[in-house]
């Protein structure tokens, strides 16, 4: 329930470790003020995404961390969030064997 107030009075910056509570990630990727999010810990493989559900139109970095998740998922973010020019990915699992966006420079 705080996830849902901090999100709805405009938080900016997002820290969350996950690590045995399920990540309500839908709702998060639908807060239109956030900035940073960084994820740790946590499990993105059950949630389908699709861009219509993800508007974080103001996020500008993205890190996540031991977090489970597949080529689908980042693509999804990083399609809807056009303005992201940040992005960490540090020891995560799942299928992620090629990662391909216009908006990132290596």
């Amino acid at each position: 329930k705080w996830l849902d107030v901090a999100l709805q009075n405009g938080v900016k910056d997002l820290f969350l470790n996950f690590t045995s509570y399920p990540m309500p990630i839908l709702t998060i990727l639908s807060a239109k003020t956030l900035r940073e999010l960084v994820l740790r810990g946590s499990t993105l493989m059950p949630v389908s995404l699709s861009n219509s559900v993800v508007n974080c139109n103001s996020l500008r970095k993205l890190s996540l961390s031991h977090v489970r998740l597949d080529e689908n998922m980042i693509h999804t973010l990083l399609n809807s969030c056009p303005l992201i020019a940040s992005f960490i990915l540090m020891y995560c699992s799942g299928n992620l064997r090629k990662i391909k966006s216009d908006s990132l420079k290596a």
